[in-house]
């Protein structure tokens, strides 16, 4: 091989390789371009307000300050007055509108979206998740019990206090869901948990 071939050989090789590098760095987006995007996800997820509702009042939860208006909290940071979840620790005076009722183990919380409450001495305390998730049903949800006589509890565990039990056959709706468990509507009124693994799909049976 000659010295001409070697050189050319090599020059196709650097210029493919540049061409590489070039084509990489024009599809990658650059370190600023992603922090970009990624500030434009996080201002998305984030309400901005430039001024307080009338009304507001200001209460300290946990040394930080929130003010406080219509039920909804807000807390200033750089960015200005951000709406904010109600804190851990905060106590309102009344429960949201459409709030689900949960009792785990003989505990009663309520829910609303992702926050959770619990009774307290003037009124409610917004409390941590309970360890079980509870979710809201769908509303066309009916199951029908597969065990000749399945005990209802007051929550979502084997140790929740049993308040009822069902017959086989007996056509429920689901209120609500956690992991193995149903909340039903009962025949007689009221509504308890069962387990999931002794009902089927009433459309089936």
């Amino acid at each position: 091989m000659n010295r001409t071939t070697t050189t050319r050989r090599f020059s196709r090789s650097a210029l493919a390789l540049l061409l590489g590098i070039g084509l990489v760095l024009t599809a990658a987006p650059s370190w600023a371009e992603r922090n970009e995007r990624s500030d434009h996800a996080d201002r998305r997820q984030v309400t901005v307000v430039k001024r307080l509702p009338a009304g507001h009042r200001t209460v300290r939860v946990h040394d930080i300050d929130y003010a406080v208006a219509d039920g909804r909290y807000y807390r200033r940071e750089a960015a200005g007055l951000v709406l904010v979840p109600p804190p851990i620790g905060a106590v309102v005076l009344n429960l949201p509108a459409g709030r689900l009722s949960i009792n785990l183990g003989g505990v009663a919380y309520f829910r609303s979206g992702d926050v959770y409450f619990r009774a307290a001495r003037h009124g409610y305390e917004v409390v941590a998740p309970p360890p079980v998730q509870i979710r809201a049903a769908r509303d066309d949800l009916r199951i029908v019990v597969r065990a000749a006589l399945l005990n209802v509890h007051s929550g979502p565990a084997r140790n929740a206090v049993v308040i009822n039990q069902v017959h086989s056959g007996s056509r429920l709706v689901v209120t609500a869901q956690a992991p193995g468990w149903y909340r039903v509507r009962l025949p007689g009124g009221g509504q308890g948990w069962i387990m999931s693994k002794y009902a089927g799909s009433a459309a089936a049976g």
